[in-house]
């Protein structure tokens, strides 16, 4: 009994590979034959097409000659046309991180890191925060809960959210400068219902004083 299920088992297994490998081929094949279509075939078709309806139509070969011409141009204009429709509709990619926020607690010692993204899309877009993350010399924000995470951007707009006051302990940092660190990661997409892509980001800042206690500036880069 045990050796039929392992034999079944196995056949399951060994026919779940065909098909993957298969679903790969076809798919790589399919978009073979699409990118040498668009890329090859209709440039170089278009006026050869046209050349041989001009010379079975005993057309003069300058007027054959201007027809694929035009033909050529005007399937690459179509090519360029529609790319440029496609990318204009495409959302993937189109949210990115764009700086930093920090600011000062005006009750107390504390300070708070937030970031702003940039809506490089054409077209409005859901934003929905799921994890955010800052830390300011070694220390978190008491509250972990944020009161809006939900947010519809304008095309070409901006976003930006704000984590918790993080109580330094001193009005007065020990050093001129203090490493901090923030982790978002933010699900978008067209509608609240349809947020299909995500961007995550994880990013080292290093804060600077004067010789005051007052906060200077700030840089970031990317993190590991």
């Amino acid at each position: 009994m045990c050796e039929s299920w392992r034999t079944v088992l196995g056949m399951d297994k060994q026919q779940n590979n065909t098909w993957i490998a298969k679903a790969l081929v076809a798919g790589s094949l399919s978009a073979f034959a699409r990118h040498f279509t668009l890329i090859y075939v209709l440039p170089v078709g278009a006026p050869v097409v046209t050349a041989l309806i001009g010379y079975f139509s005993g057309i003069p070969w300058f007027y054959i000659w201007l027809g694929a011409l035009a033909s050529v141009t005007f399937v690459i204009t179509s090519l360029l046309r529609a790319d440029e429709w496609l990318a204009r509709r495409r959302i993937q990619d189109k949210l990115v991180f764009s700086s930093l926020r920090v600011g000062r607690n005006i009750h107390g010692p504390g300070m708070f890191l937030g970031m702003i993204l940039a809506n490089q899309a054409q077209t409005p877009l859901a934003v929905k925060f799921f994890d955010v993350r800052t830390v300011i010399n070694g220390r978190v924000p008491l509250k972990r809960q944020l009161e809006k995470v939900d947010f519809s951007v304008p095309e070409d707009g901006f976003v930006y959210l704000d984590d918790h006051i993080i109580d330094l302990g001193s009005d007065q940092p020990e050093a001129r400068t203090v490493e901090g660190f923030v982790e978002f990661k933010v699900k978008y997409g067209r509608s609240a219902d349809k947020l299909n892509y995500e961007l995550v980001a994880k990013k080292q800042v290093v804060l600077s004083f004067n010789d005051d206690g007052l906060f200077a500036g700030c840089s970031w880069h990317d993190a590991s």
